[in-house]
């Protein structure tokens, strides 16, 4: 199943904190420069390694604020944590406490 859009977690800001200076985007997948590599692993794991190369992502797109991405990933990691503990699967886990 091909994906329509991305989320990406970047470095947008050098800053000293590395929480800090981090912004989440949506991509479409087929942006120009954009590749993925399916990725093989040991336990049939589905992953891939996607490159950016000069992918131009409109202002729109940016989920949040610019350079306070850590906050999305944090929120997304403890979710995940919970569901995880629970047997819930992620996808389901929007009810999950905020």
């Amino acid at each position: 199943m091909l994906r329509t859009y991305i989320i990406c977690i970047a470095r947008t800001a050098d800053k000293a904190n590395p929480e800090e200076g981090v912004s989440a985007f949506i991509v479409d997948a087929k942006s120009g420069g954009l590749t993925s590599t399916i990725l093989r692993t040991i336990d049939s794991e589905k992953l891939c390694e996607v490159v950016f190369n000069n992918v131009r992502v409109p202002k729109r797109n940016l989920l949040g604020k610019l350079d306070g991405g850590w906050s999305l990933v944090k929120k997304t990691i403890e979710r995940a944590a919970v569901a995880r503990l629970l047997a819930i699967p992620p996808a389901a886990c929007s009810r999950c406490s905020t």
